[in-house]
């Protein structure tokens, strides 16, 4: 998320510590996991790990909220967590308490769809019992591609854009030859070219100007529009 220079004109609402909870049934080899929208992402998946439910080990290292994670259907090497919800429970734009079935959401690559002004407060998810070795092994395999192929000692909003059907956006962008470029204190990575850094004290409007050149780039090699990842946010 890249949230303007000029602010939020409207509301800004935080989920504090009544949406930071974590409430596991198991039956046997079949998990039912109620979680709030404030838990950070990565606990969930080494809670799952810990009691070997598989399902979320590909969230090893995704930053941010669970509801976050849900509004973006994150993912990464194959796995999305679309897949293994059960339902969506939160408020609606008029104040109503909504539950949404599974096969009520729009689940799509990096995107959900849901009803404008309609607020994540929990998620109900449904795992199954996994192989620990296997997930060990897995979580590890995750963890030392991203210490590999990204900049995570610096300020990031991970990858910048979506990939395009068919291939990478990283390898689009690389062949564009954007690793390097810069605008103000904001800085595409030598190590991944979808991600741009913050040097310290980089604008909003110095990564949004970058992004801009990196699309234009791409677009005059290759004739692809790169989407973005990132979500702006406020007045541009």
């Amino acid at each position: 998320m890249l949230v303007s220079d000029r602010g939020v004109r409207g509301l800004v609402v935080h989920l504090g510590r009544g949406f930071h909870f974590v409430d596991w049934t198991i039956d046997g080899d079949e998990a039912k996991v109620r979680a709030g929208a404030s838990v950070p992402f990565k606990k969930l998946v080494y809670d799952a790990i810990e009691r070997d439910f598989e399902g979320l080990e590909f969230g090893e290292g995704i930053p941010g909220s669970l509801g976050g994670g849900l509004t973006m259907n994150a993912g990464a090497f194959g796995g999305e967590i679309g897949r293994v919800v059960e339902a969506l429970e939160g408020v609606a734009a008029e104040g109503r308490i909504e539950d949404l079935p599974h096969a009520e959401l729009a689940f799509q690559y990096r995107r959900l769809d849901l009803p404008r002004g309609w607020v994540i407060t929990a998620v109900r998810l449904k795992l199954r019992r996994g192989d620990r070795a296997e997930l060990d092994r897995r979580v590890a395999t995750a963890r030392d591609k991203r210490k590999k192929n990204q900049p995570l000692g610096f300020p990031n909003a991970g990858s910048i854009f979506k990939n395009p059907p068919g291939t990478f956006a990283g390898r689009l962008l690389e062949e564009a030859g954007v690793k390097g470029l810069e605008r103000g204190r904001a800085r595409v990575s030598d190590l991944h070219a979808n991600f741009i850094v913050n040097g310290g004290g980089a604008t909003a409007a110095d990564v949004r100007g970058l992004m801009e050149e990196m699309r234009e780039r791409v677009f005059v090699r290759s004739g692809v529009r790169l989407e973005p990842e990132v979500k702006l946010v406020g007045e541009w």
